[in-house]
Order: structure tokens, then C-alpha cells, then sequence
């Protein structure tokens, strides 16, 4: 299964959000709203693919 995150810039932090249901869901199992690089080698490491949705240039 694929799970598709973005990165978005917050006060200076780069937080991963979910995008799609599968990732939603892992991270309704986690109990936090944006993932750590650590939950993203779990889920890596439980089978999942991971992508990133490329950033928008522009505000």
C-alpha cells in the first residue's frame, strides 16, 4: 500500500502531514496529527511505500 505525505513549512518547522486515507490511518494509530521521520521508517519498515508530495513554489 502507498501512503503519500507532504512537508509544510510552520514557523520555521517542517512538519510531514498525511495526504491520503492510508496515511491518514497510520497516523490515527500513532494518535498525532504529523508524522516524525521515525514513524515514517516504521511504516517503511512494515511494508508500506511512502511518497512525498512535491511542494508548491508560490504563497
Amino acid at each position: 500500500m502507498i501512503a503519500i505525505f507532504k512537508n509544510d513549512r510552520v514557523y520555521g518547522n517542517v512538519l510531514i502531514y498525511p495526504v491520503n486515507d492510508t496515511a491518514k490511518k497510520l497516523m490515527s494509530l500513532t494518535g498525532k496529527k504529523t508524522a516524525s521521520l521515525a514513524d515514517i521508517s516504521i511504516f517503511k519498515s512494515l511494508g508500506f511505500k511512502i511518497e512525498v508530495e512535491p511542494q508548491k513554489l508560490g504563497g
